[in-house]
């Protein structure tokens, strides 16, 4: 849900919007960019048998069972939120009991950690220079700001509020994602991910990946890992047991951020890629193969998906909007106005509430996702762009 490269500054009201990772000419890059991102066709798996006919560029919607319905019929238990509820549920919201969201601040060099039931500010951690990405790990333990101005990552505490280590990765790092053992950095100016060891806080690993890569998605169960080429009209799937890229995801122009619906279901399921040049999201199964092409709003940039449930949540930058698309019916069902330039989107872990950090307000919206309206607007430091909440 990662977005773009700032230099360190005043935040006007108006700044430009035309940015090398958005917007800039690139010159002659294919969709499968092997040798922009340093691979040969040894190194990467090709997302489909080679007896599959190509898919038409413009992919018409293909017929295919809803995973969240599926898994729904047979663990109802597992899927929670709003998934395929279309009343609001009835009674008080039940919180997790360690649930935060965390906003990096680019213009600040901070992280916002903000209660959703306190309704309150915890902390603001100063961290590296111009924050992108944040994240944080599926135990909840500790959070990790890219800091693209020093080439670093911070390591957050997250019961102590305190910066607890920074490791060094590559040139201009953008999208950071965590699996259960290891924290995966793409490194926007070097065209490559830097793998973070969680235990050490040691990179263990470098993995050259396509042109500009940008933002980074991994399920629940950390199985794979996906990072857009914003540069290459394309999506690494990295391996995480051998740390390789395994095989390239078509997507449109200028792919930014990466949304997994279902993430926290068993199996691998749908990948959306929010195509910030062409306007619209490429919906791949996991196989690669594409199956829909979806026309969203300008310049989409940041998204996610909800944990347990088939909703996909986009923010148009341009738009001061985010399309909320069905994984089922493979279309946008809703477009809620926000703040201004909407950039990072994470959901809660139970689906019913999605923030969306505004980057010329220096807020974040609150989004009840059952009647898909804001519900509030949470002040944070200058220009946020990276959001996401803890699974716990």
């Amino acid at each position: 849900m990662i977005l773009h490269p700032r230099r360190r500054g005043a935040f006007p009201a108006a700044r430009p919007v035309s940015l090398r990772a958005r917007f800039a000419p690139v010159l002659a890059v294919p969709v499968i960019a092997l040798a922009t991102a340093g691979l040969t066709t040894a190194d990467v798996v090709a997302p489909r048998p080679a007896s599959a006919p190509a898919a038409a560029s413009e992919a018409a919607p293909k017929a295919a069972p809803c995973r969240v319905t599926a898994a729904a019929k047979a663990a109802p238990a597992k899927s929670t939120g709003p998934a395929h509820r279309t009343e609001p549920r009835p009674g008080k919201r039940r919180y997790p009991a360690r649930i935060r969201v965390f906003v990096a601040n680019t213009g600040s060099d901070t992280v916002t950690i903000w209660d959703p039931r306190l309704e309150e500010t915890l902390a603001v951690v100063p961290v590296g220079d111009a924050p992108v990405g944040v994240t944080v790990a599926p135990d909840g333990q500790h959070a990790y700001a890219a800091n693209s101005g020093s080439n670093t990552v911070s390591v957050i505490d997250t019961s102590t509020y305190r910066v607890v280590a920074t490791v060094p990765v590559g040139r201009q790092p953008f999208g950071v994602g965590a699996s259960p053992v290891a924290v995966y950095v793409a490194n926007h100016g070097s065209d490559t991910v830097t793998v973070i060891d969680q235990r050490s806080n040691a990179p263990v690993a470098t993995i050259p990946a396509g042109p500009l890569p940008h933002s980074v998605a991994i399920p629940a169960d950390g199985s794979r890992v996906y990072v857009s080429n914003n540069g290459g009209h394309s999506v690494s799937l990295i391996d995480p047991r051998i740390n390789r890229v395994v095989a390239l995801f078509p997507a449109g122009t200028f792919p930014a951020g990466v949304a997994l619906p279902g993430s926290a279901l068993p199996g691998p399921g749908r990948v959306y890629v929010a195509n910030t040049g062409s306007r619209d999201v490429t919906v791949d199964d996991p196989t690669g193969d594409p199956v829909a092409t979806i026309p969203v709003g300008r310049s989409p940039l940041g998204a996610a998906g909800a944990p347990y449930g088939d909703r996909v949540y986009v923010a148009n930058a341009r738009s001061d909007t985010v399309s909320v698309l069905d994984d089922c019916l493979l279309r946008v069902i809703a477009t809620i106005p926000v703040g201004h330039r909407p950039e990072g989107v994470a959901v809660e872990p139970g689906g019913e509430r999605v923030y969306v950090t505004n980057n010329r307000d220096n807020t974040f919206s609150i989004i009840d996702a059952f009647t898909n309206t804001v519900i509030g607007t949470v002040p944070v430091g200058l220009g946020p762009e990276g959001i996401a909440v803890s699974p716990h």
